[in-house]
């Protein structure tokens, strides 16, 4: 498969990156990004089963339950997740954090500029040192990545039911983060 995705944190501007699939469950798919860093330890398939399992059993069911439901403009029931170097490259310095995950809003509009046109949402994998950024480690990408999914669910969530059901404006970024954060919570809890 074939995807674009952000080569700034603007999304200004887009590199298309080729990704397989590594678990295909219900509702989520996961893609894995055909390139890797060099030098990174590796995501293997059962860790991959493993976050794919989590976030089809307990993630979608805690966000969907307490928000409501995503979009399916392509109606293929699923939503992707593309675990991909390109979202650790959007930081080059980590001196003040790190951008684990990002959901694109023009993914869910077909025809927008850089769009998908599915739901789905990207995170980061793992990866060596570099001079201004620590590695994420198999055991921390592992640690990291179950919240980031729940988070960038709950995003996509938000858009669906702000911008594209109800003609509005997206949601103010504070308080977006604020149910994000809570979806993570309640992730946590289940």
């Amino acid at each position: 498969y074939s995807f674009n995705v952000c080569a700034t944190t603007s999304c200004s501007s887009f590199n298309r990156i080729g990704a397989t699939v590594k678990y295909a469950g219900s509702p989520g798919v996961i893609y894995v990004d055909d390139h890797q860093l060099s030098g990174a330890e590796v995501l293997g398939p059962d860790d991959i089963q493993q976050l794919g399992g989590l976030f089809d059993n307990y993630l979608y069911a805690a966000d969907t339950s307490a928000v409501v439901r995503e979009a399916d403009g392509n109606n293929d029931l699923h939503i992707a997740i593309l675990v991909t170097p390109s979202v650790n490259n959007l930081t080059s310095d980590c001196t003040n954090g790190r951008i684990i995950g990002y959901t694109f809003s023009n993914d869910l509009v077909p025809l927008a500029r850089g769009s998908n046109a599915r739901e789905m949402f990207y995170t980061m994998t793992t990866a060596p040192a570099t001079q201004k950024c620590k590695a994420v480690t198999r055991t921390s990408a592992l640690t990291a990545l179950p919240p980031t999914l729940i988070h960038e669910l709950q995003h996509m969530i938000s858009f669906n039911q702000h911008v594209l059901l109800r003609n509005g404006n997206d949601q103010d970024v504070w308080l977006n983060e604020g149910l994000s954060h809570f979806a993570e919570e309640l992730g946590w809890r289940t």
